[in-house]
């Protein structure tokens, strides 16, 4: 299981930096499709997948590993919230 924050979200005229530590505890690497998707007061985004393919996925979201990811969105108002997902799901 991935658990990963940002630890940063800068907004700038739309562009976002986003700064995601992926956790160190045991089994944290994934090579699942992560995604963000920021909610806010006025709206929020659709998501945003940090990775275009499953190959470019394996180089991601490695134990310890901390990424910088920019991306381009409307302006979602104050509050801001940054949820971090896969696009898979898990079964027990």
């Amino acid at each position: 299981m991935t658990v990963a924050h940002a630890e940063r979200v800068d907004i700038t005229n739309s562009y976002l930096q986003l700064k995601v530590t992926t956790s160190n505890k045991p089994s944290a690497d994934t090579n699942a499709d992560v995604y963000v998707q920021l909610y806010g007061k006025e709206m929020c985004t659709q998501k945003k997948f940090f990775c275009s393919s499953k190959s470019e996925r394996k180089k991601h979201f490695k134990k310890g590993q901390t990424g910088k990811y920019y991306m381009y969105s409307v302006r979602v108002g104050k509050r801001v919230i940054c949820v971090l997902g896969t696009g898979v799901s898990l079964s027990a």
